[in-house]
């Protein structure tokens, strides 16, 4: 396994950025969090460029120009991993040739007939050549002209790389991002609010010195203020809390997309999350109970769906974000940082992706405020508050051992 990478930078595509996050620094955080050594290496004839990156990624990494790369490590027989900072590409695209079985291993991509290598594990021997063509030949390029040799060759998946050559590309690539995180755009544009809108709002939270616990705690704020307005019972009450809820939904989820483009993703802010979005949930059925539907049972409605959302986050706890935790926490300690939910099986993150993205209670809220009947959102929370975890209980896999989990649990 290399164990550096070599973040190699060409041009100011190294500079784009993906939800206010530049590339070059994403692709940094990406070897902190697999527990890779990091250097920055950048042609020696762009030390304007150089010293602008400098500024960005120190003290995360080491940015020095291609002659010193080549005094200080181009001697030794071991391999190393290049990315090109031009370019996006998923954790998993990294993963995989991080732990490929083959000594010397290319990451290949043909867009419109051309081949492009924005990955690769090479010898030091062609880490140095390639440095050393780095301000005449993207690192990309460079990479592609070992394609001729017997080194073996890996297809990336479209999804999970993308040339950031200009602003066009650059949006795709923050596409792709976002993909990742709300699966591909299925509903209608007026139904995907949080994916079009959270980037957006991740990039001015970049700007400022919130990370994503701290824009976790803005959501809770704003989502108890939002519980607090509909209280009052009064129909623009209702409307205006409905839509301040619909807000902080989109505000948490630029949390999610900050975190995730960085790489700084974590266990904090996914329990902050956890706890925030249980109580958020809570507060607004009590809420209703007391203002909007109050009276026709509404007290034991509100008890009913409470006791829905603490089986469904316990449900999310028990049979998966415990093992994730922990999965990750054991990883920690080997000394290699695992991506958040890379530990979880696929069943596990389908849920955990419908469990923490459930927009459709505050579009749901909005409808019935907008209708003047939040008293029938009450009860359809009552319901819907148990039927999430039943139907996950019955179509979740039965070959993890893990029955009885919830039992012991308790």
């Amino acid at each position: 396994m290399s164990e550096t990478l070599v973040v190699l930078v060409s041009g100011r595509g190294a500079l784009a950025k993906l939800a206010g996050v530049p590339s070059v620094l994403r692709h940094v955080h990406a070897a902190r969090m697999l527990g890779l050594g990091v250097v920055v290496v950048y042609p020696p004839e762009r030390r304007a460029l150089g010293a602008e990156i400098r500024g960005i990624v120190e003290p995360d990494a080491l940015c020095i120009p291609a002659d010193r790369f080549v005094a200080e490590f181009g001697f030794g027989e071991s391999t190393m991993l290049l990315v090109a900072a031009e370019w996006y590409l998923a954790i998993a695209a990294v993963v995989a040739i991080r732990d490929a079985s083959e000594p010397v291993l290319l990451g290949r991509v043909c867009e419109r007939g051309c081949v492009s290598v924005p990955i690769a594990r090479v010898t030091r021997e062609d880490a140095v050549d390639i440095a050393l063509r780095l301000g005449t030949t993207s690192a990309a390029a460079a990479l592609s002209g070992l394609l001729v040799g017997p080194e073996a060759t890996l297809d990336l998946d479209a999804h999970s790389e993308q040339r950031l050559s200009d602003n066009v590309s650059t949006a795709h690539a923050e596409e792709k991002l976002i993909e990742t995180l709300f699966g591909p755009p299925q509903l209608l544009p007026l139904l995907r609010l949080r994916p079009t809108l959270a980037p957006l709002l991740a990039r001015r939270f970049n700007d400022t010195a919130l990370g994503p616990a701290g824009i976790s705690a803005i959501k809770l704020v704003i989502g108890l203020a939002a519980a607090w307005i509909i209280e009052s019972g009064s129909y623009a009450a209702g409307v205006s809390g409905a839509l301040l809820y619909l807000a902080a939904r989109i505000v948490g989820a630029a949390g999610i997309v900050l975190a995730r483009a960085s790489f700084a993703d974590g266990d904090v802010r996914e329990k902050l999350d956890l706890a925030g979005d249980t109580v958020l949930h809570i507060a607004l059925l009590w809420s209703l109970a007391g203002g909007p539907a109050r009276g026709h049972g509404a007290v034991a409605l509100a008890v009913v769906a409470t006791v829905g959302v603490l089986v469904s986050t316990g449900i999310a706890y028990v049979f998966v974000l415990r093992d994730s935790w922990l999965s990750r926490q054991a990883a920690s300690q080997r000394g290699e940082r695992r991506p958040g939910g890379e530990s979880a099986s696929a069943t596990g993150d389908e849920f955990v992706s419908r469990f923490v993205q459930r927009d459709g209670v505050a579009y749901a809220l909005l409808f019935a405020a907008a209708a003047g009947r939040l008293d029938l959102f009450l009860w359809a929370a009552a319901l819907a508050s148990h039927l999430f975890y039943v139907l996950w209980l019955i179509t979740r896999p039965r070959d993890d051992g893990r029955t009885m989990a919830l039992g012991k649990a308790a």
